[in-house]
């Protein structure tokens, strides 16, 4: 790197030198400091130019996003409850699943389709269920929280009745998904349901609200090996 005090050694250097390196080289010097000089003078320049990019920046829907803005405006406010805009979370809870389904799988053989379908329409119903409770017992901190603010249930597009309706429904869906494996999948699906409800309350008592989060998204490792495997530990 050239340092600022080596130019007059530079220029003393190659001042004997006419060659288009030698140009260019001087060029580009001198506009480097003549640039260098102007910040020293306009120390502001930068930070407004920064500013009016912040306030002029318009986020670009994502797919997902695109997807839900196609359904009736009375049907949004509660996919986007169920966060179907933001899928990230979906494949954080759905990805431990399928691993689970694959671990437990023989050899050379691939999970069965309708562990995989299952498993795919389950996580999308249990994101919701888990959405909808952290939204209804955060409602009241989300209205003052700028990432929050515009929930369906703190910005006041959907009632709590009508969301505790919404919830019993993905409930009773994601039950029905449930019953079809054996009991011991059966109970450890249900034991999940524990976690899910503790986590928004984890938050006010806890300073490791994502641990709980963490073993929620995981547990679905242990419910597909147990799928497979039918409960056995073997």
């Amino acid at each position: 790197m050239i340092n600022i005090t080596s130019r007059p050694l530079l220029f003393k250097c190659y001042r004997h030198s006419s060659s288009p390196w030698t140009s260019f080289l001087t060029s580009h010097l001198s506009a480097t400091f003549s640039n260098q000089s102007t910040r020293k003078q306009s120390p502001n320049i930068i930070q407004i130019k920064r500013e009016q990019v912040i306030e002029e920046y318009v986020p670009v829907p994502t797919q997902a996003e695109r997807i839900v803005a196609k359904f009736p405006n009375s049907v949004q406010p509660y996919l986007k409850l169920m966060r179907l805009h933001s899928p990230t979370g979906g494949l954080l809870l759905l990805w431990p699943g399928y691993f689970g389904l694959a671990f437990a799988t023989d050899a050379m053989r691939y999970p069965n389709p309708t562990h995989l379908a299952l498993f795919g329409v389950g996580t999308i119903l249990m994101r919701g269920v888990g959405c909808t409770i952290n939204d209804i017992v955060d409602r009241k901190i989300d209205k003052n929280v700028e990432r929050t603010k515009n929930r369906p249930l703190a910005s006041g597009e959907i009632t709590v009745p009508k969301a505790m309706a919404f919830l019993a429904l993905q409930s009773s869906l994601a039950l029905s998904i449930l019953l079809k494996f054996d009991t011991t999948s059966i109970i450890l699906g249900l034991s999940s349901v524990g976690l899910v409800c503790i986590y928004p309350f984890a938050k006010r008592f806890t300073y490791w609200p994502q641990l709980v989060l963490g073993l929620t998204f995981n547990w679905g490792a242990l419910l597909g090996w147990s799928v497979v495997t039918q409960g056995s530990t073997q």
